[in-house]
C-alpha cells in the first residue's frame, strides 16, 4: 500500500488519507485552481506531481484562455467516467462578455440554440451583478469543445474572461489560483458517487457567483 499523501511543501495545499479501491491501491484526488493560459493541464499536472509518484490524470481540461477549477487524479477510469457524456457532470461557468448581454439574445441562450455541431442548451443562466450585464453565470453539463465560448459567439458576443467556478459539486473556495489541495474523503465518496450514476443527481439550483 501507498502510505497516505502528506501535507504538500510551501503551504500549497491540505491533504487527506485516501480511500483504499478494489485492487488495494490507494488513490488520491486533487483540486487546482488553475492560471493554465496555453489550453492545457499540463503545468497542473506536473506540480502535483511533486508530491506523488502516482501517474496523475487530469478530469477533462479547460480550454485555452480559460481558469477555475480542475480536478486531477491517479484513478484513469474514474476520470474517464466523469466527463463521460452520459453522467452529465455539471459545470458552473462565470462568464465576461465584451459588451452587456441583452434580454432577447439572454432567452436566446436560455432556450437553446443550434451549433455547427448539433443542439446546445444551458441547463441554467443569470446576470452575475444587475449593474453590469456582461457578467453571466452559466450552468451546463456539455463537455463539448468550446462550448460555453461558442455558445455566446452564436448571438454575437466574445468571452473575455471565462473561469470554472464549480466541477462535479467541487468549488475552488480556499485554493489560491495557480495552487492546489488533495481532497477529502467525503469529497472523493461524491465523486465516486457521480461517477457511479448516469446522471448528476445533486442538481445545481442556478448559476452562483463565488
Amino acid at each position: 500500500h501507498h502510505p497516505p499523501p502528506r501535507s504538500p511543501p510551501n503551504g500549497r495545499g491540505n491533504a487527506a488519507s485516501s480511500p483504499t479501491g478494489p485492487s488495494g491501491r490507494h488513490w488520491r484526488a486533487a483540486l487546482s485552481a488553475s492560471s493554465a493560459r496555453n489550453g492545457t493541464s499540463r503545468r497542473d499536472a506536473d506540480l502535483l506531481g511533486k508530491a506523488t509518484k502516482e501517474r496523475i490524470y487530469p478530469v477533462g481540461r479547460l480550454d485555452r484562455n480559460t481558469t477555475g477549477v480542475l480536478l486531477l487524479t491517479n484513478d484513469g477510469d474514474l476520470a474517464q467516467q466523469l466527463t463521460h457524456p452520459s453522467h452529465q457532470i455539471r459545470k458552473i461557468y462565470q462568464v465576461t462578455l465584451d459588451k452587456p448581454l441583452e434580454k432577447n439574445h439572454f432567452e436566446q441562450l436560455a432556450k437553446g440554440v443550434v451549433l455547427e455541431d448539433g443542439p446546445a442548451t444551458v441547463d441554467a443562466i443569470a446576470y452575475s451583478d444587475p449593474k453590469d450585464k456582461r457578467q453571466i453565470g452559466v450552468e451546463i453539463h456539455s463537455g463539448r469543445n468550446r462550448i460555453v465560448r461558442r455558445l455566446f459567439e452564436h448571438v454575437g458576443y466574445d468571452v473575455k474572461n471565462l473561469d470554472r467556478v464549480l466541477f462535479a459539486g467541487l468549488t475552488k473556495k480556499n485554493v489560491d489560483r495557480g495552487k492546489w489541495r488533495f481532497l477529502n474523503e467525503k469529497e472523493i465518496r461524491l465523486l465516486k458517487h457521480f461517477g457511479n450514476n448516469k446522471k448528476d443527481e445533486k442538481r445545481i439550483t442556478g448559476p452562483r457567483r463565488n
